[in-house]
């Protein structure tokens, strides 16, 4: 008996030693709240969305903080998918691409505490975004959180991409600036400076204070000055429901036209329309659907892209 008492003494033991984690020499987890994402969900096209972060090292870890980065993984790419017709050309199918939305190094030996907190736009066609974040320590110890978000697009079919562009419009500093006319995605300044395939993707720089959309000039080896043709209009907002297929769109900015484009919009005012042909040759139209600065300053554009470029 008492050594089936001392047997079994011993698997206790075993087992409670088994199920001791192991201190976590840091930790990265989401702030959960009805305002924040923090895990898998189904998203509009454009839809805003946030999610907030807590980072920390463990008491017993000597090491701070190092860096802290942000990706996001677009299933299929960001831009709109062409679906084959009989008779007319397509696009071919875009690739699945990552996008670092922020890669930054933090203050050697200072920081072992961080809370993030990032505002993006939902994709605006049919697909999945994967958002990872990842902490790691000066001993290069890591830690890691994802989500994913998927976002179904009712008029996926359509021969010409429609989407709803909101971008935040800060007094001084607009969160995210940079706008993607093709995919319909306005990104940071520090997605710019970590990536290169964000900068690829880049046609017009919102600027708050003037309240004007300049052109993006992308630096390229056989190319230093590239950038999207940007063309005023006089169309207002009962013609431009009448662009709603490819050749309409393109006739607004065609060919023939002798009026240079230009350099930005200037000073923008509601219910404005532009023309607009991007560095890969896709037509399209946008107007300006709001222009606001309280409560919340934003900027919302309705965009029309051609997606077969021509």
């Amino acid at each position: 008996m008492r050594f089936l008492f001392a047997s079994l003494a011993a698997l206790l033991t075993l087992l409670a030693c088994s199920c001791t984690k192991e201190p976590r020499p840091l930790r990265l987890d989401f702030i959960g709240s009805g305002r924040f994402t923090s895990g898998n969900r189904t998203a509009g096209p454009g839809d805003t969305l946030s999610a907030r972060l807590y980072a920390a090292v463990d008491t017993v870890n000597k090491n701070a903080l190092s860096r802290f980065r942000v990706t996001v993984r677009y299933e299929p790419g960001p831009g709109p998918r062409a679906y084959p017709v009989a008779g007319a050309p397509t696009a071919p199918a875009p690739d699945s691409i990552t996008l670092v939305y922020l890669d930054s190094a933090l203050t050697p030996g200072a920081a072992r505490q961080l809370v993030y907190q990032t505002t993006f736009g939902a994709r605006t066609t049919s697909g999945r975004e994967q958002w990872e974040f990842t902490v790691t320590d000066a001993g290069k110890a890591s830690a890691a959180r994802r989500f994913r978000v998927r976002v179904a697009k009712g008029d996926s079919l359509a021969d010409y991409h429609e989407y709803l562009l909101r971008i935040p419009a800060a007094p001084a500093r607009p969160a995210r600036p940079f706008v993607a006319l093709l995919p319909g995605l306005a990104l940071p300044a520090t997605a710019l400076r970590a990536d290169k395939a964000a900068r690829n993707l880049i046609d017009l720089v919102y600027r708050p204070g003037a309240t004007t959309l300049a052109v993006y000039r992308r630096q390229t080896p056989d190319n230093p000055d590239r950038g999207v043709q940007l063309l005023n209009t006089d169309i207002d907002s009962v013609r431009f429901l009448t662009l709603n297929t490819p050749a309409a769109i393109a006739r607004v900015f065609g060919p023939g036209r002798t009026v240079s484009p230009l350099a930005g919009t200037g000073p923008l005012r509601r219910g404005q329309v532009f023309a607009f042909r991007t560095v890969d040759n896709h037509a399209g139209v946008f107007i300006v659907r709001r222009l606001v600065q309280q409560p919340y300053p934003v900027l919302e554009l309705l965009v029309r892209v051609v997606k077969v470029p021509g």
